[in-house]
């Protein structure tokens, strides 16, 4: 029921945006697909043919395809945070975080914390001064979090492809010996734990971090006040993050592609061949992931200093250091 002086929705009125179809649906409808193919389900069971069959094709993406999404943040999320984000490579991300950082306390004032999420409320302070601005972050975000998803659907499709479809399928069965195709199942679930272990480890390392953070400003060490200064002292101190975690995770992926390929060529030889092209593809989308991610980071920054300059809302003023 709408609250008063609010408009009830519409009957009829879809709510579906450009984050749910290319982060929620496509993916979801990938996996569908595969399952459906695979098991010939439209062949079993009349009802699963026609327009009954797309609406449960439908539903069951946007079902599958919001697990798949929160499966995926879950997953490498962490990595992108304790890695990728925090490398040498990106220095500039320090720059315009600690900016953007600024004027989200000047518009908060007392409210602000140090706990806050910064990017959080920069993308807020985008949306609600330019329309533009916020569909340009929506476009980055529903690319991310498109291709995290993809990279998702490899890293769990594969063992499942192995494990389900082809490992226990009569014609494989009939060739291969039962302890070869439990070897090969069993290092396609190998290669999702090592995703998973390495998921362990970055957050690991990422609470020791904060553990060290927290302990060093304790200790009263003072902050430098110039803006180039503060940046070094955050990049420094990131690096004690990023490069263990970037490290593993480098180490994980080549070990990950090996189980692949090692597991798909123990049943067939094309299978290492569709394995090798997996892994080609599932690397390419998580570089994409992570690449667009953090563009639609910096983005939001950039936006949130943007309109600080231009005199958006009353309570943000000009920021030292921002030219």
């Amino acid at each position: 029921m709408a609250e008063p002086g609010e408009s009830a929705p519409k009957t009829g009125e879809l709510y579906l945006g450009i984050v749910d179809l290319f982060a929620v649906i496509l993916p979801g409808a990938i996996i569908t697909f595969v399952v459906e193919k695979g098991f010939a389900l439209d062949s079993h069971y009349e009802w699963l043919r026609g327009a009954q069959g797309w609406a449960v094709f439908l539903a069951t993406s946007y079902i599958v395809g919001h697990l798949v999404s929160a499966f995926g943040g879950m997953l490498l999320d962490k990595v992108y945070d304790t890695g990728y984000k925090l490398s040498k490579a990106h220095s500039g991300y320090f720059r315009i975080r600690i900016r953007a950082r600024d004027v989200v306390k000047a518009a908060l004032k007392s409210f602000y914390s140090e706990k806050d999420n910064a990017m959080e409320w920069a993308g807020i302070i985008a949306r609600l001064g330019s329309a533009p601005a916020s569909a340009e972050i929506d476009r980055l975000e529903a690319d991310s979090k498109f291709f995290r998803s993809l990279t998702t659907v490899l890293i769990l499709g594969w063992p499942t492809y192995l494990s389900i479809i082809a490992a226990w399928r009569s014609s494989f069965a009939n060739i291969h010996g039962f302890s070869i195709r439990v070897l090969a199942s069993s290092l396609g679930v190998l290669s999702l734990l090592s995703i998973g272990l390495l998921r362990y480890y970055v957050g690991r390392e990422e609470d020791r971090h904060e553990v060290r953070k927290a302990s060093m400003a304790k200790d009263g060490n003072p902050s430098s006040s110039s803006l180039e200064d503060r940046v070094a002292e955050d990049r420094e101190s990131a690096q004690g993050l990023a490069i263990p975690c970037w490290r593993a995770t480098l180490g994980t992926v080549g070990i990950w592609v090996v189980l692949v390929i090692v597991s798909g060529w123990l049943l067939a030889p094309a299978l290492a061949l569709v394995g090798a092209g997996c892994g080609v593809l599932t690397i390419f989308s998580g570089w994409r992931y992570m690449e667009r991610r953090l563009k639609r980071t910096r983005l939001s920054y950039a936006y949130a200093i943007a309109l600080s300059i231009q005199g958006f809302g009353s309570s943000v003023r000009s920021i030292p250091g921002t030219p």
